[in-house]
């Protein structure tokens, strides 16, 4: 005898196909680039028909966003791990360098997507205003690591815990558009500004 699927099932399913989707799109668009990437196309990577995208995502955008994030809590969650693993300001902002030059060396593709995405997305009101709060996690939680740190170590920030993370998420960022031409000029230059936006200059 056949029985219906319980609810539980259904939805361990259909969280299942959006976890495969998303796998899918991030493939799809850091090959292909969210203009020429499609919802054809990941389908196509992730086996599934076109309607099963569709049930789980309105447009493209929709899709980008989820992937943005979930990257986005993920890294909040590694911030807030260095902050705990971290014996002072000094060694938080080494990690955090060592992490910003991971994602320049070896995550390049991604980056160029997020450029691409930013500019689209600066258009869109609507899609500005979501990709600005999955952004406020990652920012959010360069602050509480700050403040969590300082305050542990019994440190003095040079500025507001927020203004500091917007200061280094800023360079970070600019400087990532730097290393798309010159990679060694900009990491030098990151580990240089975070000193200097740290006051530990040396």
């Amino acid at each position: 005898m056949v029985t219906a699927a319980t609810p539980s099932s259904r939805a361990r399913r259909k969280a299942a196909t959006r976890e495969a989707l998303l796998d899918a799109g991030r493939t799809v668009f850091v090959r292909d680039g969210y203009q020429r990437a499609s919802l054809d196309r990941v389908a196509a990577e992730a086996g599934f028909t076109k309607g099963a995208v569709y049930g789980n995502f309105a447009t493209k955008a929709d899709l980008f966003l989820a992937i943005y994030e979930q990257r986005s809590a993920a890294r909040a969650e590694l911030i807030a791990g260095a902050a705990a693993a971290s014996s002072d300001l000094e060694d938080l902002r080494r990690r955090m360098v060592a992490d910003w030059r991971h994602v320049v060396e070896r995550e390049r593709g991604w980056s160029l997507l997020l450029v691409e995405f930013w500019v689209h997305a600066a258009r869109e009101p609507k899609l500005r205003g979501r990709l600005r709060e999955a952004h406020m996690q990652i920012r959010e939680a360069i602050t509480a690591a700050l403040e969590t740190v300082a305050q542990r170590d019994g440190t003095k920030l040079p500025m507001p815990a927020a203004k500091l993370a917007t200061a280094v998420m800023a360079l970070g960022n600019g400087l990532n558009l730097e290393a798309f031409l010159d990679d060694s000029l900009a990491d030098e230059l990151y580990d240089t500004g975070t000193r200097l936006l740290g006051g530990s200059e040396r």
